[in-house]
Order: C-alpha cells, then structure tokens, then sequence
C-alpha cells in the first residue's frame, strides 16, 4: 500500500508499507540529495564541492604559468576579464600574479586537499569501516558542509570579477623580512 503525504520537512513523501507491515518513507529530491543527514551522501557532497574547488585553483595555477611562460603577453580567453586594474589589456600585472599565488595557496590547501580527506573520505569511509550505521551528529554534519559549501563559493567569487584579492603575501612574511641595517654613528665602535 502507498500513500503520499506531506513530509515534516515540508517536501513531498512516499510512504510504502511492506510485507510485514512496515513503514517505509521514501524522501523527496531535496532532502534525500541537497540536505541530506545521510554520512554517505555529505561524503560525496564534500568530495565534489573539493574537486570542484581543486579545479579553480589549477585554473589559478595555469594562469600563473601563463605568465611565466610568456610575460608580457596578454592571458588568452579571460585575460580581459580581469579588470584593467589587475590586467591592463589583458597582461598580469606583479602584484595580482602575487595575489593569484596567494588565492591559489588558500584555495588548494583549504577547500580542496584538507575537506576532500577529512569531509569526503572521512564522511563516506571511516563509519563503514567502524560498522557505525550512521554518525553521531548528522545534522551538524550537514551544517558542517552547508558552512563549508557557503563560505568558500565566496571566497572564490572575490578573485572573478573586480573585487579585492587578499594582499600579496602574509602579513607575516612582510614582518619577517629582512630590515636594511643603518651604519653606526661615527665615534662609536
């Protein structure tokens, strides 16, 4: 027998009742794929959200190369995309090269190589191979990746059109670097 109802979370549900008289929900689209509570499928959220992450930051990498390879010229495909700012028709200016090494840097470590082993592997493998049937908090584990996913898709956004790119370099970097030494006044040894 199945019936169809409103499911608590306002999305359509299918309510098939078995053999031995149970029920089964069948969830919509929505909450089965997009805000799942299910360790398998944030597993593979996570690691898609990573290598589409990983994707833009080679994107970065290969217009640093650009660069390198042919300075001077103009960037083909995009390289008018970039603002006269940071591209004058087209050819990299230093600083946003230096700005690019710092995005791709961020990008690559932070939303792409860290959550694709810890979010996706660690999401979809580890409670398998515990014989865990499903984690412990699997609400804040969908808000985990919901904050993940809605803070980087910015933090990407910042290097498309003409807005600000972080500095070049860490500010620690800066402070680090090595001072001119002043010669000592005369008379004193």
């Amino acid at each position: 027998m199945d019936k169809t109802g409103i499911h608590p979370g306002g999305e359509h549900a299918h309510v098939h009742t078995d053999s031995h008289g149970e029920h089964h929900v069948e969830l919509g689209f929505w909450r089965k794929y997009v805000f799942s509570v299910d360790h398998k499928v944030i597993g593979i959220q996570y690691t898609i959200t990573a290598l589409l992450f990983l994707l833009f930051g080679f994107t970065l990498m290969m217009i640093m190369r650009w660069q390198l390879a042919y300075p001077g010229r103009p960037i083909p495909l995009i390289g008018m995309w970039l603002g006269q700012d940071r591209a004058p028709m087209g050819i990299m200016l230093p600083e946003f090269y230096n700005q690019l090494g710092a995005m791709h840097g961020t990008i690559m470590v932070f939303l792409g190589v860290v959550p694709l082993a810890v979010g996706g592997f660690g999401n979809f493998v580890i409670p398998l191979q515990s014989g865990a049937p499903a984690l412990a908090f699997p609400n804040l584990n969908m808000i985990s990746y919901c904050v993940y996913f809605r803070r980087g898709v910015p933090m990407l956004a910042r290097i498309v059109p003409r807005g600000r790119s972080p500095p070049s370099g860490p500010p620690l970097t800066r402070a680090l670097a090595p001072r001119p030494r002043t010669p000592p006044a005369p008379g004193i040894p």
